[in-house]
């Protein structure tokens, strides 16, 4: 249990660098099901440059990530619910069990990312650019994609229900057992 809370604290230290020191959280509260650890809620990381990065069982709710470089990194169990990450760039990033519900995510790079069992439900995707990302059983529900560019995006087992398409060029991504309405008009 020391070693856990350890590496939480050094974690912190190193991605929040001289600001304030969020509390950390490792109680029975949390959601049933999650596997949040770490409680950095509302933090302020924005234009940080936290390439190459592991965050793990991370509590980031309503952090302010705008424009932050996640280039190459590991995101596992971290909930980023109604955070701001606009601009942000996560190319070549790994995101698995992330809860990006409500999150704003205007013009952020997923370029080559991979996303499985992420949760992007009511998330403002408006011109991100999603080209090349390899989603496995991501929830888009009611998710905001128009103008989002997904050039040779690969989408395997997803939910799109609530989803207006009609404004997304499907035409070069790849589809395969997703979930849509059943009233559905894409732009191909």
């Amino acid at each position: 249990m020391r070693i856990v809370v350890a590496t939480a604290i050094c974690l912190l230290i190193t991605l929040a660098g001289a600001q304030r020191m969020p509390a950390l959280a490792d109680r029975g509260d949390t959601n049933a099901g999650t596997c949040v650890r770490t409680d950095a809620r509302g933090v302020n990381w924005s234009g940080r440059d936290l390439s190459g990065k592991r965050i793990e069982r991370t509590d980031l709710r309503n952090a302010d990530l705008r424009d932050v470089k996640l280039i190459s990194a590991e995101l596992i169990c971290v909930d980023l619910r109604n955070a701001d990450l606009r601009g942000a760039d996560l190319t070549d990033a790994g995101l698995s069990n992330v809860d990006l519900a409500g999150a704003r995510l205007n013009d952020a790079v997923f370029s080559h990312t991979h996303l499985s069992s992420t949760n992007m439900r009511g998330a403002d995707l408006r011109n991100a650019d999603l080209r090349g990302v390899d989603s496995i059983g991501v929830n888009f529900e009611q998710a905001r994609l128009d103008d989002a560019l997904l050039d040779n995006a690969t989408f395997t087992g997803c939910n799109f229900h609530g989803v207006d398409l009609r404004a997304v060029d499907l035409s070069n991504a790849r589809m395969k057992g997703n979930r849509f309405d059943d009233y559905l008009q894409l732009k191909l």
